[in-house]
């Protein structure tokens, strides 16, 4: 049988439509595997228990320091999932790497939160987030401190809260210089090199030594800071 052009009209018809419904069907089903991806929830790596010496950390990282010993009852607070126990080599490594949230041992009376996922100081709604934690923690432990830093970026935060209310907020990033600047300069930050000069260029040594005066510097944790224990480890 001879093809005419009407025959390769209606050839070419129903090769054009059968494309086009193979294309809505694969553009239907790619949100439907993009959602069930975002449904699982991330697990972190098998972790050591077994306790440990304390680990020095602080550079690129956000942490807080919160008034008292009860790691575990400071975990249940800051609203951590997938919590179970952790040394402090395993959670400082997940802390840094794996989206972790570690709560460690308790060490001079501190018990301090490290994660890469704890909200700073670096834009309206994360500052929010960080204002509401820090007052949900100081109001009950009785005291609640934020510190963040990033050496490329040269953003650097700290702040305070006590007995639910925040006393005091800093924030500086290069180029944009101070993003926050609330409530009193301490003595603390006074004596770790912070003024009011137009050109403070605020670095991560400047965070390191604000928080060795309100509370502990991390960078310098050692085998003598505490004795060997197990904190917890989740994930927000």
């Amino acid at each position: 049988m001879t093809l005419t052009i009407v025959h390769y009209t209606v050839l070419v018809a129903v090769l054009v439509i059968l494309f086009v419904l193979q294309t809505r069907k694969a553009a239907q089903s790619k949100p439907q595997a993009a959602t069930s991806s975002k449904a699982t929830p991330r697990a972190l790596t098998p972790t050591d228990a077994i306790p440990d010496e304390p680990v020095p950390f602080g550079y690129k990282c956000t942490w807080l320091a919160v008034k008292t010993t009860d790691g575990e009852n400071v975990a249940r607070e800051v609203g951590l999932k997938l919590l179970g126990p952790c040394n402090w080599e395993s959670g400082i490594a997940a802390a840094y790497y794996q989206g972790g949230i570690f709560v460690s041992p308790a060490i001079g009376g501190w018990t301090l939160v490290v994660g890469q996922d704890l909200p700073s100081l670096d834009e309206e709604s994360r500052k929010k987030q960080t204002e509401a934690l820090l007052a949900k923690l100081s109001q009950r432990f009785g005291e609640a401190q934020h510190f963040g830093t990033h050496r490329v970026s040269e953003f650097h935060a700290w702040a305070k809260a006590v007995d639910g209310k925040i006393l005091r907020e800093f924030a500086y990033l290069a180029g944009d210089e101070k993003l926050c600047d609330v409530g009193t300069m301490t003595d603390e930050e006074r004596d770790a090199g912070i003024t009011d000069s137009p050109d403070l260029f605020v670095t991560e040594n400047h965070v390191m030594k604000v928080a060795e005066r309100w509370s502990l510097d991390p960078c310098k944790l050692t085998s003598s800071s505490a004795q060997k224990g197990v904190g917890w480890l989740g994930t927000l």
